[in-house]
């Protein structure tokens, strides 16, 4: 499973328990969890990692193109990339 998120979003700092829950049972049903930070500073999610506890693997995605691809690919309302 892949979580976009941004440290600076409430939205997404209010589902980290649940997605820490979800990281913690991985192993034992067969998934895992991977985060990946979006328009945000390596200094910012290296702060709210620890504070939010954050239980998964979490790649920073510096230029967005990679996330803005998957999440236009899942139907979202952002425009396709340019190439």
């Amino acid at each position: 499973m892949i979580n976009f998120f941004a440290s600076w979003c409430d939205s997404c700092r209010d589902e980290m328990p649940l997605l820490n829950e979800l990281a913690r049972r991985a192993d034992e049903r067969g998934y895992r969890l991977l985060g990946v930070a979006v328009e945000d500073t390596r200094a910012a999610v290296v702060q709210f990692a620890p504070a939010a506890k954050i239980a998964f693997p979490v790649a920073l995605d510096t230029n967005s193109g990679p996330s803005h691809a998957m999440i236009s690919i899942r139907g979202a309302s952002r425009p396709p990339l340019k190439p």
